[in-house]
Parts: structure tokens; C-alpha cells; sequence
């Protein structure tokens, strides 16, 4: 008898939106967030940040959009990436890995989260974070 060849099937589960945001300055985008960009052809964001409310969101737009940062997708859209770096160091990002629950504001075209508690004191106020140099090769 020969051997019979497995087909990896996707199930989709009913997993809720969440993003990642990685040590690497990238925010991941999960399966569910992808699924509702293809839907809307989405295929750039704009970055934008509340920090009284301490929300995060990623609001769609057009790749001609001056301040727009491209939205990578794998082959078969069950997950997305924004490169997002500098403006998580503006926000005070500590460099550590979040992954944080979202949801889809349909009103305004956009993704939203809770911006996690990075460099807070203990009274609760934003300090700055110094900027790390990096050495040039």
C-alpha cells in the first residue's frame, strides 16, 4: 500500500480580532481583521493614536494618502502586518510584545484597541522613553 498525501485544510475558527504588536515594531493583524480588510479592499492605513483614552487605531485609506503605511498580507489573507515602529516609539512603546483584543468600528472604517499600559510611572503618568541609538555598521 502507498502512502496518501495530507491536504492541510483551513478551519476557521470563531476567534475574536485581535492585534499583536511585536518586539520588532510591527503590528500583527489576526485572521478576522484580514477577513474585514479584503472585504473593504483595504490596502493601507493610517496610524492614528488617543492618549487621554489610551486607544489605538488603524483607519483605512488609500496608498496615495501622504501619511498612509502599507498593509502586508500573507497568500491566503489569514494574517496581516503594519510596520509601525516610529510611531509606536512617539506613543511611548516600551519594545515589548502586546497582543491586545480589537474591534471593527464600521462607522469610520476602522480598527481600534486599547493601548496597553507601557511607560507609566506609578502615579499613573506618561513618561517619556529615551530613543535608542543604534550603531551604524
Amino acid at each position: 500500500m502507498g502512502y496518501t498525501v495530507y491536504t492541510q485544510k483551513l478551519a476557521r475558527t470563531g476567534r475574536l480580532p485581535t492585534v499583536t504588536i511585536g518586539r520588532s515594531g510591527a503590528i500583527s493583524l489576526s485572521a478576522p481583521i484580514c477577513r474585514i480588510f479584503k472585504k473593504h479592499g483595504i490596502e493601507a492605513v493610517v496610524l492614528l493614536s488617543d492618549l487621554e483614552g489610551r486607544k489605538i487605531a488603524l483607519r483605512a485609506t488609500t496608498r496615495n494618502e501622504k501619511r498612509s503605511y502599507p498593509v502586508t498580507y500573507s497568500g491566503n489573507f489569514s494574517a496581516g502586518c503594519v510596520s509601525a515602529t516610529s510611531f509606536l516609539m512617539s506613543i511611548g512603546w516600551d519594545g515589548k510584545k502586546y497582543k491586545i483584543d480589537a474591534y471593527w468600528d464600521e462607522a469610520d472604517s476602522r480598527v481600534e484597541f486599547r493601548m496597553p499600559e507601557w511607560g507609566r510611572n506609578e502615579k499613573g503618568k506618561l513618561v517619556p522613553l529615551p530613543v535608542k541609538k543604534q550603531k551604524a555598521g
